[in-house]
């Protein structure tokens, strides 16, 4: 098995808008890119947006864009999380493992975190069928 090894010195001590995990949604549809990056994320937002102009071979914000004749909500793109350097693609691939129609270029969620994600969405589906339920 390979190992995640952070190459970079994991400082807690980032700026504001760098190290983030962000989404980026579909105006068309339900469809949304989830991605990392260690820099500013407006910086990121305008390489997705120049990738989706010019149809960057690659990107797959832009191939969803082309492929499908859609629009890319880059107004309501956000950051869903924050980390060190060290965790970005951990919380990338937690957040692409929990999210339904979504893509993205991270590497499979480990092991012991897909159990973890797994344990919590079974509970929470069994207190969503309390509620409807009993209530």
């Amino acid at each position: 098995m390979k190992a995640n090894v952070c190459l970079k010195e994991c400082d807690t001590d980032w700026g504001e808008d760098q190290c983030n995990v962000y989404k980026i949604p579909c105006s068309t549809c339900s469809w949304s890119y989830i991605g990392e990056t260690g820099r500013s994320f407006n910086t990121r937002k305008k390489e997705h947006t120049r990738n989706v102009k010019m149809h960057t071979k690659g990107s797959n914000v832009a191939n969803h864009a082309w492929s499908k004749n859609h629009q890319i909500d880059f107004d309501n793109a956000l950051i869903i999380d924050k980390a060190n350097y060290c965790h970005l693609k951990t919380l990338e691939s937690w957040h692409t493992a929990k999210t339904v129609y979504v893509d993205n270029n991270s590497h499979p969620l480990p092991n012991q975190y897909r159990i973890l994600l797994l344990y919590i969405l079974s509970h929470l589906l069994f207190l969503y069928f309390l509620n409807i339920h009993f209530t």
